[in-house]
């Protein structure tokens, strides 16, 4: 897989204000904040992230595990942003924007390949079944 050229990681800074926008503001900004911060996501997950090394050069899982990051931080509204954000603002138990990333990346990447594992292995039985 030919991967596109990372994009330079942002700032702590300029992520606070990404995440203030996609949760805080009106319709059309929040759409076009969401849609930077997605991208945000997404690039850094699939060019920059260090994942567990069964999947560390993957293409196509690092790919997935990407969208299912960005899904895990769409959940309950956000949640996972907003007390990020909530947490910078205030300054308490503060974690840089992309260590934040990276843990719910590994988070994520050790979820899929627990489902991966098991449905391998799902399949390998379903195989002896039908054999024997």
């Amino acid at each position: 897989m030919v991967r596109t050229s990372p994009r330079k990681l942002c700032s702590d800074r300029d992520c606070l204000a990404l995440v203030a926008n996609a949760v805080e503001t009106m319709t059309r900004a929040r759409e076009a904040a969401r849609a930077n911060l997605r991208r945000t996501v997404v690039d850094y997950v699939e060019n920059h992230a260090r994942l567990p090394d069964r999947i560390n050069d993957a293409g196509p899982a690092r790919q997935t595990i990407a969208q299912l990051v960005w899904n895990r931080l769409e959940l309950d509204a956000y949640q996972i942003l907003r007390e990020w954000r909530r947490r910078m603002l205030y300054r308490q138990d503060q974690a840089p924007f992309h260590t934040m990333l990276r843990t719910v990346a590994w988070y994520v990447a050790i979820e899929y390949l627990h489902h991966a594992e098991a449905s391998s292995g799902r399949a390998a039985r379903v195989g002896e079944e039908t054999s024997g």
